[in-house]
């Protein structure tokens, strides 16, 4: 589990990165000017031997020395050794592994762990952290004191730090170079989905599964799902689904005891609509499931995780906030399942270092009768395109996961754009240019070739026809510097529309090598609002699944691992709250809370010790074994409702400005607890005295109802 606090210093200089020019991206193909007529000569760059000894200088002392030392090592046992006393090793593992950022030091990985409390030394993490981000900048410093920098840079004339120009389709027409990608690992496949069947002249709904593995679990597109073109099923509203039959087959394969193999990964390439939507993308069922939560992804998978209470818990694993590994572009994602490290996520080929709290386990608690399904329905319902869907009953490594994500998906090509005008010879920018769909194209992975280590790079736009468009600009906050001779410079990619094809495309920076065109700041004056017709989002929002379930917990000292509460819990799951947003609550929601409270306070009441301690009987306690009138009112010096109603108010309720009265809900209380008396009285007369209504089990009745009116009640659950 990822903890990160920081103190305020701290997160003012992390904030700092947060920051990115703004300004106007219209403007026309000028020719670049002669970058050469105030210094005469292009920046020297460094060698990789002088930036190791840089590293050996600034950073590589204090990791080394301190608890990374401990780890991060070839002998420690943890990955990514950037600690190694080998300095060119270490180097070379920090670099190529993303855990420095030479052009935002404060979004370091090294520094952004330690300062959420990741094995700082001191024992003042904001102190430890500020330590490192010192030695980044001192690092970066002497990169661009060694020359290649654009900070500080010759200003050339606007518009003019731009690349050769582009033709994007394939040669011999363009100057696109078709990327036929790398062969597939197609091992262990138990399902694979190309969706390319669409036909212009057939309304097609199913999408066949070519894994070869019998039976075919071919997915069956529900309304508002269709097939593409380009291929690629579009999630414009509704689902996918595969029959109970062919989904069997996941289970056979994957979690049945004696069949299964215990482990599992799931490949798919797609694209979110946006990065604000809150819905599940697959699932098989309660068993696994994806889901997009904004920028991130979050896992679930049900397991025999230690740290998973009990049998047929679900275990979940949410990638970081700050990371934004989601991003609203078409992507290679992978999510990986075995009993030694859980569940993983990979994203562009590279592991997100998200790590399972809950640990692996075994799979043996899945449930067989589920389906697979992709999408999802209702107002929650995920909007976006997969364009290809494989399922494997193995784990696949790393590099089988970075092969699979070079061979790519549909017709790639690579656009090569020349910058050696400011970079030095042979200086270019390699990107992969796709087509997502029939509106729109998609450029990826921009790859810098050069022998000017060192050289820094920011704002790269995408111009079509001469034009910066203002919106599909994924790069535009990019900051970098190059440290080797061909470097991917981002792992994101983003979208053009293809309005009606467009004839070229080219480069332009804010900062390249030696020098810069800043984005002149936009005034846009006073902007108005009207919010007439507008409805604001909620100030409160309710308590998630998971939320609902561990504060029910807290409040009632009943452990979420007891077997009642768990498998209540697993068969409501669906059915709480999956949003904080009180506009997707609904009954259904409010029916579930009000079970798994009822399960709760249930197990609260039929524990003597348990109620005992809640209930603070004191020295003239209720009766438990006595009808409810005695118990609670056949006592003239005391009216022991009070000694049932105080303590549910005290401890689920309080006394907070935003909540009810404490004193109004303790009167509502009081008179719930008399109208469930008079009905366990009515209903004695009407068994005669035969039902357990007429014995002891009545009054316990009655505290378990006043006991969910409050427990599930918005006063608990709202926040």
């Amino acid at each position: 589990m990822k903890i990160r606090k920081a103190s305020g210093l701290v997160l003012l200089l992390l904030s700092v990165g947060l920051l990115a020019a703004c300004g106007d991206y219209s403007g026309g193909d000028r020719p670049p000017a002669d970058p050469f007529a105030t210094t005469g000569v292009l920046p020297t760059g460094i060698t990789e031997a002088e930036n190791i000894q840089f590293f050996s200088e600034t950073v590589w002392p204090i990791v080394n020395s301190e608890t990374c030392g401990d780890c991060h090592t070839q002998s420690g046992g943890k990955p990514f050794p950037f600690a190694d006393p080998n300095l060119t090793f270490a180097y070379r593992t920090i670099v190529d592994n993303g855990k420095v950022n030479f052009g935002t030091p404060s979004d370091s990985r090294i520094v952004v762990k330690v300062v959420g409390g990741h094995h700082c030394w001191s024992g003042d993490c904001s102190s430890d952290a500020i330590d490192l981000l010192l030695a980044m900048e001192d690092w970066i410093a002497r990169i661009e004191a060694a020359g290649g920098s654009s900070s500080g840079g010759t200003e050339v004339g606007a518009g003019t730090l731009v690349s050769q120009t582009v033709d994007p389709r394939p040669a011999p027409l363009g100057d696109g170079v078709e990327d036929e990608g790398g062969a597939r690992v197609l091992n262990n496949l138990i399902a694979f989905y190309r969706f390319d069947e669409y036909d212009p002249d057939t309304i097609i709904t199913t999408a066949q599964d070519t894994s070869g593995v019998p039976p075919a679990m071919d997915i069956e597109l529900e309304a508002g799902v269709a097939l593409m073109e380009s291929y690629g099923v579009d999630f414009s509203a509704g689902r996918a689904r595969a029959e109970t039959n062919g989904s069997r087959k996941l289970y056979d394969h994957i979690g049945h005891p004696d069949l299964g193999t215990g482990q599992f990964s799931i490949e798919m390439w797609m694209a979110p609509a946006n990065t604000n939507q809150e819905a599940r993308m697959f699932a098989f069922s309660d068993n696994f499931q994806l889901i997009q939560q904004e920028y991130q992804y979050q896992f679930r998978v049900r397991s025999l995780a230690p740290n998973i209470p009990g049998n047929g818990s679900v275990g979940t694993l949410t990638t970081y906030d700050q990371d934004r590994d989601l991003q609203a572009g078409l992507q290679h994602t992978v999510v990986t399942y075995d009993r030694f490290n859980g569940m993983r996520v990979f994203v562009n080929g590279e592991y997100t270092d998200d790590v399972d709290a809950n640990g692996g386990g075994l799979l043996w608690n899945w449930r067989e009768d589920r389906r697979l399904e992709l999408g999802s329905t209702g107002a929650d319902g995920w909007y976006g395109k997969i364009k290809m869907l494989a399922i494997y009953k193995q784990v696949l490594s790393l590099e089988q996961i970075r092969q699979n994500w070079q061979a790519g998906v549909g017709l790639r090509l690579t656009l090569r754009f020349d910058i050696s005008q400011f970079g030095g010879p042979g200086s270019a920018i390699e990107i992969s240019l796709s087509q997502i769909d029939d509106q729109s194209y998609l450029l990826c992975q921009p790859t810098v070739i050069t022998d000017n280590l060192g050289m820094k790079i920011r704002g790269l736009r995408i111009k079509a026809n001469g034009t910066e468009t203002g919106v599909g600009q994924a790069f535009s906050r990019l900051n970098t510097i190059v440290t080797s001779n061909r470097q991917q410079i981002s792992p994101h990619c983003t979208m053009l529309a293809n309005d009606s094809g467009p004839e070229n495309f080219q480069l332009a920076f804010e900062g390249l090598s030696g020098w810069i065109d800043p984005i002149p700041d936009v005034d846009w004056g006073e902007i108005q609002y009207d919010y007439t017709g507008v409805e604001m989002p909620p100030t409160n929002g309710m308590r998630d699944f998971a939320r609902v379930n561990e504060t029910m917990a807290l409040l009632t000292n009943v452990p979420t691992a007891d077997s009642v509460i768990e498998a209540t819990y697993l068969t409501l799951v669906q059915q709480l709250p999956g949003s904080a947003d009180l506009r997707s609550f609904v009954s259904s929601n409010q029916v579930g809370i009000s079970k798994l409270g009822f399960s709760y306070c249930n197990e609260l009441v039929e524990d003597p010790a348990g109620r005992d301690v809640f209930f603070d009987q004191g020295p003239a306690p209720i009766e438990w074994s006595q009808l409810p009138a005695d118990a609670f009112l056949n006592d003239v010096s005391e009216d022991r409702r009070l000694r049932v109603t105080g303590p549910l108010v005290d401890k689920m309720v309080g006394d907070l400005s935003v909540q009810p009265a404490p004193g109004d809900v303790e009167n509502r209380l009081l008179t719930l607890m008399d109208d469930l008396m008079v009905a366990k009285a009515a209903d004695c007369t009407d068994c005669g005295g035969g039902c357990n209504a007429c014995t002891d089990q009545a009054t316990k009745d009655i505290v378990k109802g006043v006991c969910t009116a409050v427990l599930a009640s918005g006063a608990a659950q709202m926040h």
